[in-house]
């Protein structure tokens, strides 16, 4: 019988995935960074450095 890989599978082989915000690659391993205690809606996921970053000005503009 043949089946899909699953994603965990196509990661140990080194075959590319989609990752989603907040997930990284590290040695063939996905892993999810913890998100900040702070408001969802002004959470970025940065892919370049990996970090959640928070928009406090955003938040600030929303406020007032």
């Amino acid at each position: 019988m043949i089946r899909e890989m699953s994603r965990e599978e196509l990661i140990e082989e080194g075959i590319e995935v989609q990752l989603e915000p907040g997930e990284v690659m590290r040695d063939k391993n996905c892993e999810n960074p913890s998100k900040p205690n702070k408001n969802e809606k002004y959470l970025t996921w940065n892919r370049d450095s990996a970090v959640w970053e928070y928009d406090s000005k955003r938040e600030k503009d929303d406020y007032f």
